[in-house]
């Protein structure tokens, strides 16, 4: 794979590549994606020496684009830490644009909305702080970050969104808090009748 800049890289691209430094080693690739954030969260493949392409590619931008001082040469790119895109809520908000286009429902939310908890406000469990992955089973992504619509009758709008964990959006389903009442009381009850 020749060099591409780090934002023109689609999750397909990123999923096919290695999922590993030792594995891209031992197949002669120059990249590897092994879903985990650098430490700006940017969500990128990676080079053999473990620096994310994204924040290669935005060093490099800003580089030239500098102004030459007046002793004829450019600044030094520094690094801040500046809100970029491809971080983990970017990924999780285009995600749900997706979504919504898909289902036709309607989608007005910014990046301020997408908020990432540490843990899961519903089971309690702590979240991810990762993006895809290879493959994964649904146990495997339980632990990710899952952007949900609280009445699922509205799209994707302010006030009705929240992060919770991958695991308690698929228990969630698409049910309302009385089925939902009903089939906890079922179980209580039948485990009541059996011990």
């Amino acid at each position: 794979m020749s060099f591409k800049r780090s934002d023109d890289w689609t999750m397909e691209e990123l999923e096919a590549l290695p999922q590993s430094r030792g594995e891209a080693s031992r197949l002669g690739k120059k990249y590897y994606f092994s879903g985990t954030l650098c430490k700006y969260n940017h969500i990128s493949a990676r080079t053999l020496d473990s620096k994310c392409m994204r924040c290669r590619y935005l060093r490099n931008k800003r580089y030239k684009d500098a102004k030459p001082s007046k002793y004829g040469k450019k600044p030094s790119a520094k690094r801040t830490n500046a809100p970029y895109q491809n971080t983990l809520e970017h990924f999780i908000l285009n995600s749900a644009k997706g979504r919504a286009k898909k289902r036709q429902i309607e989608f007005k939310l910014s990046i301020e909305d997408v908020v990432v908890p540490d843990i899961c406000p519903i089971l309690g469990i702590p979240i991810r702080k990762q993006w895809g992955g290879i493959k994964q089973t649904n146990l495997e992504r339980s632990n990710q970050p899952s952007l949900d619509r609280i009445d699922s009758n509205k799209g994707y709008i302010k006030g009705n969104v929240v992060v919770i964990s991958y695991r308690a959006n698929i228990l969630k389903g698409g049910y309302s808090s009385k089925e939902h009442r009903r089939v906890a009381q079922f179980w209580a009850d039948f485990q009541n009748l059996n011990s």
